[in-house]
């Protein structure tokens, strides 16, 4: 699915997910490019890069994603928002970075 080319680093994807599948006005466009535009420095502004986030700063990241989320929902049309909610129900956990199965084989 995707394909389009994008590659915007963690966020981005993450966004690009959830929102897989949903056809966007242009209005709606802007309104989640202008979330996006509050909410990515945030996140990154959390990060520190070659270190592992703490529970402390994964828990602010996580409030922020939430807040995103909710606020880019409050976008979309009651058809969309299904879509959404069906995307981000299927979306695994981002757990700091984790790759292959739990247990470290």
């Amino acid at each position: 699915m995707g394909g389009m080319g994008m590659r915007q680093g963690g966020p981005g994807r993450r966004m690009q997910a959830l929102l897989n599948g949903i056809t966007l006005t242009p209005q709606q466009q802007a309104a989640i490019d202008s979330i996006q535009a509050v909410y990515t420095p945030r996140m990154r502004a959390l990060m520190t890069p070659g270190s592992q986030p703490d529970s402390a700063t994964r828990a602010r990241m996580a409030d922020l994603r939430s807040s995103q989320d909710k606020d880019v929902r409050a976008m979309l049309t009651p058809d969309q928002q299904k879509i959404f909610d069906k995307n981000l129900a299927e979306m695994p956990q981002f757990g700091g970075g984790r790759r292959g199965p739990p247990g470290g084989q």
